[in-house]
């Protein structure tokens, strides 16, 4: 099983805030798509522990629908940080691959978390794949429906990668009866 990972956060910086995560367990090699955890660890206890908060980014959020921003930013449903590490290794038990649309951010910003909670990496480098570099190879750029909500980020891109891996496999079985 694969998981891919979205963040939303208030920083670019691999020691920013995070506002919420979003997973989704898959299968790359077929259209399932499965299990999906959202998580939303406390800000002011992220704050405490010196995590930052980027202007820019606190300007760019204003620009965003009323509606994913208040469900970023409003109280509802956040845990402590230590219920948050615990959470999310087991939304990820499972998962042999951990994908995100770019390794320098999403994982990045989650290793830099971990290490300020004086946790293990819940994943080896070798592990991360890079969805953005698979849009490169899709046929079309994927829709940005419900931007800016992390779990339906993850479908979005899991829908691209399932449809570039079902193109490879697809050639892959052409070249074989060539053979």
């Amino acid at each position: 099983m694969h998981c891919m990972i979205d963040i939303e956060t208030i920083g670019i910086t691999h020691d920013a805030v995070i506002l919420s995560v979003g997973m989704v367990r898959f299968d790359p090699f077929s259209s399932d798509i499965d299990k999906s955890f959202y998580l939303k660890p406390d800000v002011d206890a992220q704050l405490a522990m010196g995590r930052v908060v980027d202007e820019d980014t606190l300007n760019w959020w204003a620009k965003q629908k009323p509606e994913i921003t208040e469900e970023a930013f409003n109280g509802k449903g956040r845990i402590s940080l230590k219920q948050f590490v615990k959470d999310f290794r087991k939304a990820i038990a499972n998962c042999d691959k951990i994908w995100a649309k770019g390794p320098t951010f999403d994982t990045i910003i989650l290793e830099n978390f971990f290490k300020s909670m004086h946790e293990p990496c819940p994943w080896s480098y070798s592990n991360i794949r890079d969805a953005r570099t698979l849009y490169d190879f899709a046929d079309h750029t994927a829709p940005n429906i419900d931007a800016h909500d992390p779990v339906s980020d993850c479908v979005i891109q899991i829908l691209v990668v399932q449809q570039v891996y079902k193109k490879f496999s697809w050639l892959k079985l052409q070249q074989q009866d060539k053979e």
